[in-house]
């Protein structure tokens, strides 16, 4: 068992050449969030698929919200605290062949979390249907992860005109917009106007 304690900035890995379980409580100080960003893991294989490798807690023990549980590769997921504790665990059975190098993650410290208005892993798609909102893209302001798609259908119920205001818009550079881009269409789902 690895335990890791009050860091701010570290890498965690782990192979599959031997069975263990690898904890991470990371304790970080007081007004400040733990960023987690699983880099990869294990492809598995077994009798009991269910079983997760990976657990993701929000908070100092086993017995906190689960953030997320996987099995499986997972590459640029990154996962927030929603305060200073974050516990995570690594378990490799004896029973499950594995495929990959192990378990990669990096972790820090952080003064903020995404806006609360932000795309996430778990809301990429948005209906906004008021007369004024805020969006904004995955998890901003922090960098944001190869091949995210966040899609917002904004309609204000009575076909009047959506007037869209960026109050902060910074993309890299591409010679023809297909790494990172914009995209806004005018009219229904089914029939939009770029």
């Amino acid at each position: 068992m690895m335990r890791i304690r009050k860091t701010v900035l570290a890498t965690v890995s782990t192979d599959l050449s031997r069975k263990h379980d690898v904890y991470l409580d990371n304790n970080c100080t007081e007004g400040h969030f733990v960023k987690f960003n699983t880099e990869s893991s294990p492809m598995c294989y077994g009798i009991d698929m269910n079983e997760k490798l990976v657990e993701i807690r929000d908070g100092p023990s086993s017995s906190s919200d689960l953030i997320k549980a996987f099995c499986g590769y997972l590459y640029d997921t990154m996962v927030f605290s929603s305060g200073r504790h974050l516990w995570v665990r690594f378990h490799s059975p004896t029973y499950i062949f594995m495929l990959g190098d192990g378990f990669s993650a990096v972790f820090e410290m952080v003064n903020q979390l995404p806006a609360p208005f932000s795309c996430t892993e778990y809301r990429q798609r948005h209906i906004l249907n008021s007369t004024t909102g805020s969006l904004a893209s995955y998890n901003y302001p922090f960098y944001h992860e190869n091949s995210v798609q966040c899609i917002w259908n904004i309609f204000d119920g009575v076909n009047r005109e959506i007037r869209l205001t960026f109050d902060f818009f910074e993309l890299p550079y591409s010679n023809d917009c297909k790494d990172a881009y914009v995209e806004v269409n005018d009219g229904p789902l089914t029939q939009t106007n770029l």
